[in-house]
């Protein structure tokens, strides 16, 4: 018995020699999309370090817009790319409950005509 891959190769049917094939090209797709990853992580983690630095500061001096706007300038890191819509929804709430269009707006409630215990 001869182990030399060509020989083997010559000796395999048509299956056998299509299932190889296919679990060559799943191996190569296995190792592109590790490395990708590992460079997408570097990326990130780079990034997050970047932005712990510049929104340690901003949060230090009580400025949290400052924080939310230095969270949109680093769309790879970790810590805004899950905080962002939180940050988006409370910061869009209060500019518009501080915005002066929205206090004049505003109406006095309506008197109830059911009875005060």
């Amino acid at each position: 018995m001869d182990l030399n891959p060509l020989v083997i190769w010559q000796q395999m049917s048509p299956i056998n020699k299509i299932v190889i094939v296919i679990l060559i090209l799943l191996s190569i797709w296995s190792l592109y999309v590790c490395v990708e990853r590992l460079i997408v992580f570097s990326k990130a983690r780079k990034q997050s370090l970047l932005f712990a630095r510049q929104a340690t500061e901003h949060l230090k001096n009580d400025r949290a817009q400052a924080a939310i706007d230095v969270a949109m300038k680093y769309p790879q890191s970790h810590w805004p790319a899950s905080s962002r819509p939180a940050c988006n929804r409370s910061s869009s709430r209060a500019r518009r409950a501080l915005s002066p269009r929205s206090r004049s707006s505003r109406r006095p409630p309506a008197p109830s005509s059911a009875p005060r215990c």
